[in-house]
């Protein structure tokens, strides 16, 4: 299990790093007259002092980025469950937000450039903003989106009946939240095909035109995002129904999943560049300088601008005005999940492998603890105790699963049971009640073997 779930964090996570790196690497391009986000001339650029941040911003990037390479491979050689997925957390966010540090830098050195040669403008935090047509340029069609949703739905409502029936709701669950991608693909969609005209020239319709070109651009990207995800919605679900056990082909699915999702974004850079440049000679260098708006080259922050999304001056897609009530709903829940959510997550996988699993009887109860009781099993109601020397085959339907410690809800031998064991071990604990199945180990073997037969005299 631990070398599957290696190959889907290498599959769906390090391609993180090469989107962030070749989305970086321009930065100091004077691309669609922004360097480092600052806006510039293209006889600025020609300045010793500009090439030379430019350089510095190269540099330090690349040797950031080869550090950021090396780290996920010291997972392959790491035999816990834990810390190789601590590891990959970690480094996600460490590929997220490190790379941000080289750009602030020279960011701010070419802003104080400006300031020092006298070419930053008086004028400020100013928006401008196409009234022909405003708010009019709509691509997201409901029509369009109706079908992939309605599969999604059809699937979802589908699992949820047909696993409930076989008492498998949580993998009914898990494929509701796959449809969910779904129809969140449609929202988002919806979201930003209603932002305002983007503002490019004084011609009222190369704006317009421009603009249709993006949205239209956005709604294919995640029309056919919605469609790659009801299509492994669909694959999901049936690889549940037909073989629970197969989790190969879950892994294979995830892959495909993983590279079509890539796949896309890359056509979506491609033909985002390709009609960018289309209006390169129709831009027009008639704006107010907005640089301090924009807070490290990252950040947009503008009081003036009542805008909820804005284009990214660096890298690709859009950001969020954080001067916007919603900006500060949706920057706020990112940095509490990359802060807080993630790190506490860590520390609990860490906690919940290494403590070690107990099983004990107290006041005629078997209690089963490992950070907290997880289970209280009353000795009266025991039916029946048999030790098994052989480990069956099991998937886990609810719980945790790792190398050294399994507990929760199981499928085992084809039947769902409460599982409570070290996997390691050769000694189990089969326990039936009324209500119940339960396979269960001490931390070893000697432990269990002991408990059985302190269990045994208590019991008879």
């Amino acid at each position: 299990m631990r070398w599957i779930l290696g190959i889907i964090f290498f599959v769906g996570m390090y391609p993180v790093l090469l989107i962030m790196y070749f989305s970086l690497k321009d930065a100091g391009n004077a691309k669609d007259g922004y360097c480092f986000a600052i806006r510039m001339k293209k006889e600025w650029m020609e300045d010793t002092a500009v090439k030379e941040i430019q350089e510095n911003y190269r540099r330090k990037l690349k040797r950031l980025m080869q550090i950021l390479a090396l780290i996920p491979w010291v997972t392959l050689v790491t035999p816990t469950f834990s810390i190789p997925l601590t590891i990959w957390m970690l480094w996600m966010v460490a590929v997220c937000v490190l790379p941000a540090f080289p750009l602030i830098r020279a960011n701010g050195e070419l802003k104080e450039w400006k300031r020092e040669n006298g070419l930053a403008s008086e004028k400020t935090h100013e928006v401008y903003t196409e009234m022909k047509s405003a708010g009019t340029v709509r691509r997201v069609k409901l029509l369009a989106f109706l079908p992939p949703m309605l599969l999604s739905a059809g699937v979802a409502v589908w699992s949820v009946l047909y696993f409930g029936r076989q008492e498998l709701l949580a993998f009914g669950g898990m494929i509701v939240v796959f449809a969910f991608i779904t129809f969140g693909c449609y929202g988002i969609a919806v979201w930003m095909d209603r932002q305002k005209t983007q503002v490019i020239s004084s011609d009222s319709e190369v704006n317009v035109n421009y603009t249709r070109a993006r949205k239209n651009l956005w709604k294919n990207l995640w029309l056919c995002l919605a469609w790659v995800n009801t299509a492994y919605t669909a694959a999901a679900a049936i690889v549940f129904a037909v073989d629970w056990f197969a989790v190969e082909w879950l892994l294979w699915g995830s892959i495909g999943y993983s590279v079509l999702t890539l796949g896309l974004l890359i056509w979506y850079a491609k033909r985002g560049s390709a009609i960018d440049a289309s209006y390169e000679e129709k831009r027009e260098e008639i704006f107010a300088d907005d640089d301090d708006a924009w807070l490290g080259g990252i950040v947009y922050y503008n009081k003036k601008d009542k805008r909820t999304m804005v284009t990214k001056r660096i890298g690709i897609g859009t950001t969020t005005n954080l001067a916007t009530p919603t900006g500060k709903l949706l920057d706020g829940i990112g940095i509490v999940v990359f802060l807080i959510v993630i790190p506490v997550c860590c520390i609990w996988v860490i906690l919940e492998e290494f403590t070690p699993m107990q099983l004990s009887i107290a006041d005629n109860t078997l209690v089963a603890e490992q950070l907290k009781v997880d289970y209280e099993i009353p000795v009266d109601r025991i039916e029946s105790i048999t030790i098994i020397d052989e480990k069956p085959r099991w998937t886990k339907v609810n719980g945790s699963a790792m190398e050294n410690m399994c507990k929760g809800t199981f499928r085992i031998q084809g039947e769902k049971c409460e599982a409570f064991l070290n996997p390691q071990n050769d000694f189990f604990l089969q326990i039936e009640t009324a209500e119940e199945t339960y396979y269960m180990s001490a931390q070893d073997d000697a432990g269990t073997q002991e408990l059985y037969e302190k269990l045994m005299e208590t019991w008879e």
